[in-house]
């Protein structure tokens, strides 16, 4: 699939509804979807909380927010990286890294990849790895009242 299915463009999100710049390291790979392990997320210093209709990331140190929504089912997030193009992270709890879609081309330098890491997909199968890459983004903040 080409990359202009994947992301959208930005489309009337002001500044003051982002985050600040996020980096996370992912796992450059043969999956659909860009996905965020929940432990690798806590480990970067942050808290989950998870409710019925979403929830939020919060960074520790600074008190800074990530939304999370729920989609299919799934907690996602949404992030627009620097090129301006949108992208939904899924949060996912059972997974041990981030793993990052290999054909979504975005900026940073592509480092070896980690030669003892084997990823088994949810179904059994082997996922590929090709590297590994920090990804930066600026995420949605929670909806707050005035």
């Amino acid at each position: 699939m080409s990359r202009s299915v994947r992301f959208q463009e930005v489309n009337n999100i002001s500044e003051k509804e982002l985050t600040g710049p996020v980096a996370l390291r992912f796992n450059i790979s043969s999956v659909q979807r860009p996905l965020a392990a929940a432990s690798k997320v806590a480990a970067s210093g942050n808290r989950i909380t998870l409710e019925g209709e979403g929830g939020f990331i919060e960074q520790v140190a600074t008190g800074e927010r990530i939304a999370l929504r729920i989609e299919r089912g799934v907690y996602v997030f949404d992030t627009i990286l620097p090129t301006g193009e949108t992208a939904t992270i899924a949060l996912d709890s059972g997974a041990g890294v981030c793993v990052w879609p290999e054909t979504w081309q975005v900026a940073g330098a592509l480092e070896a990849r980690d030669e003892s890491l084997q990823m088994i997909a949810a179904n059994g199968t082997q996922i590929s790895c090709i590297g590994q890459k920090d990804i930066l983004f600026r995420a949605r903040k929670p909806f707050t009242r005035p």
